[in-house]
């Protein structure tokens, strides 16, 4: 099911596409408006807690890369500080170079970004650099006016992380 990510290249020839678990590339028709050709461009991402989320960014300055990123566990995630899990990071995969079959997410590609716990929001600066939001903390409260009243606090939060 692709029910998480779309990004189109620059040339608008090519749609990538995200689920929990792959990452995808197909052909664009952009007069057709259909797609051919599908291809895995990453695998491997499955976890069945947590955040699920795979944002997914083509980049105009360097059209060969392709940025993916992969939420926590959960709130706590303490396998997570474990890098070798490839969660809560943000990496990078070579589409010039994608293997048979796909990159494995926690093998493959570069760390662009570590400790990241749902960066799902990312965006590519006129010099290229790559920013991200961080979906931060949920199911946090706070004591209301010195009261025993629980008050959400991650609803109306603006203090959202951005990442550089």
């Amino acid at each position: 099911m692709l029910n998480h990510a779309v990004a189109v290249s620059g040339d608008g020839k090519t749609v990538y596409v995200s689920s929990q678990t792959y990452a995808w590339r197909y052909a664009y028709n952009a007069s057709t408006q259909t797609v051919s050709g599908m291809q895995i461009i990453v695998k491997g991402m499955n976890y069945t807690g947590g955040h699920v989320t795979r944002s997914i960014l083509t980049l105009r300055v360097h059209p060969n890369l392709l940025v993916v990123q992969r939420g926590s566990g959960g709130n706590l995630d303490m396998p997570a500080y474990n890098i070798t899990t490839a969660r809560a990071v943000v990496k990078v995969f070579d589409l010039n170079k994608v293997p048979a079959g796909g990159y494995e997410y926690a093998t493959g590609g570069k760390f662009m970004g570590y400790g990241l716990r749902n960066d799902v929001g990312l965006v590519e600066d006129k010099a290229g650099g790559v920013w991200s939001v961080e979906n931060s903390s949920d199911e946090v409260v706070r004591k209301s006016n010195g009261t025993d009243v629980d008050v959400d606090v991650h609803t109306n939060n603006p203090a959202e992380v951005l990442q550089y």
